[in-house]
């Protein structure tokens, strides 16, 4: 076969390992990118639903308690888990930032912010049980999947 053939089969085999490098690669990075949509819906879910919670609680305990236990219940958190109460504590954490969130006169000049106190609740959560706190639910989150009705 001719040189100038080869080096041509040569070329068309870079183009078609450069086309599969870079099909792997997106196919990985729009997986990491669903990944991140899901979970973000996730938290909107549970912030949302602790929001709600507290929001409808008379007093500080009791809206505290009231967005814990939401949460609690949509995770499958229970009183027969051994790190229960350690769990709602720390939740407890976020209930009350959401509390004063709907009550900034009861902050005394802190600063307030759910996401963040969420966030380290996250952190901890997943650093004490290997796990994301996300993970224990399975909501349906909104596709980008284009529905096509005939």
């Amino acid at each position: 076969m001719p040189a100038f053939v080869d080096d041509l089969r040569r070329r068309a085999e870079e183009a078609a390992r450069a086309e599969a490098a870079y099909r792997a690669e997106s196919r990985d990075r729009l997986a990491a990118l669903e990944q991140a949509r899901v979970l973000a819906y996730r938290r909107v879910g549970l912030i949302d639903a602790l929001a709600r919670a507290v929001a409808a609680g008379e007093d500080r305990a009791s809206a505290t308690d009231a967005g814990v236990t939401a949460l609690c219940d949509m995770t499958g958190w229970s009183s027969n888990e051994a790190a229960y109460d350690e769990v709602r504590a720390r939740l407890g954490a976020v209930a009350d930032e959401a509390w004063l969130a709907e009550h900034p006169t009861e902050a005394d000049g802190k600063p307030i912010d759910v996401a963040l106190a969420f966030t380290h609740f996250e952190a901890w959560y997943a650093e004490r049980f290997g796990a994301a706190f996300t993970s224990l639910i399975a909501r349906d989150v909104p596709s980008l999947t284009p529905l096509v009705d005939f």
